[in-house]
């Protein structure tokens, strides 16, 4: 009998382990052609549990979306969607930084992403500006932004620095208007606070994105770094706690087998 429940209390220990599911969104936006004022947002989930409730909120600088809002009623492991988003109201030609905000629900909890992504309209111009990104670690939910914003042109720019959060921060979106100057350089930094009920785990990750913009000859240039901030950099410390499981049920086995042997032993003698 001792035996019985030793194996029924280690085999409910790992299916525990194996039925935690995860839901991995991995999603692209782009349009066809600079003619094309259609947005394509591709959204897969490559994790092994559905998300429910999923809706996708499209925001273009410069522009607008026919509707709001995109809903899905649920999405399963490798389920793959498209939505195709009307634009209008483009206020000038060429890039405009996009960002499609998703929300959805697994099982009881709720979480948030956002992907982002550049957009050209009626002529697709190229960015003379260049962006470098130094962030630090979240340390209790808080983290730091450095971008150094380069003109790599001969003209005066004034660019628009901003940074992109998902809405698990307290602001999902931060500016800083930059006058540079012909080959002229300047720097920036944003500080990110992760709201206390985004704040679960011991390790989390979430995907940013900073997008320097500016107009010039009336047409719209605009440059894109994406990059992520992370509670720390996990190493070895999955495979730390396995051995450290492990060998914790080891223990239990052996103390649970001794004491089966000694209760032999007594009812024997």
């Amino acid at each position: 009998m001792i035996k019985a429940a030793l194996f029924l209390t280690l085999l409910s220990f790992f299916l525990g382990l194996v039925s935690a599911g995860t839901v991995v969104l991995t999603g692209t936006c782009s349009n066809l052609s600079p003619h094309n004022t259609t947005l394509l947002f591709s959204l897969r989930n490559s994790g092994n549990e559905t998300a429910f409730n999923l809706t996708a909120v499209p925001f273009i600088n410069g522009a607008a979306s026919t509707n709001s809002s995109y809903t899905i009623n649920s999405m399963p492991p490798g389920a793959n969607d498209t939505f195709a988003i009307g634009i209008s109201n483009i206020t000038e030609a060429g890039a405009h930084p996009a960002r499609i905000v998703t929300l959805y629900t697994q099982g009881l909890d709720h979480f948030t992403a956002v992907f982002p992504c550049l957009l050209y309209f009626f002529n697709i111009t190229a960015s003379e500006l260049a962006l470098a990104i130094y962030s630090s670690p979240l340390q209790n939910g808080n983290a730091f932004v450095g971008v150094t914003a380069t003109n790599l042109g001969s003209n005066t720019l004034y660019a628009n620095i901003s940074l992109v959060l998902p809405p698990a921060f307290s602001n999902t979106i931060t500016s800083q208007y930059l006058n540079l100057t012909p080959h002229g350089s300047e720097n920036v930094t944003f500080e990110a606070h992760l709201l206390p009920l985004s704040m679960g785990g011991s390790y989390s990750s979430y995907g940013v994105a900073v997008f320097g913009s500016y107009s010039h000859d009336n047409l719209s240039y605009a440059a894109m770094k994406i990059f992520s901030l992370s509670s720390y950099v996990p190493s070895s410390t999955t495979g730390n706690a396995l051995v450290l499981i492990s060998a914790i049920v080891a223990v239990v086995a052996i103390v649970a087998l001794i004491l089966y042997s000694l209760l032999r032993k007594r009812r024997r003698s």
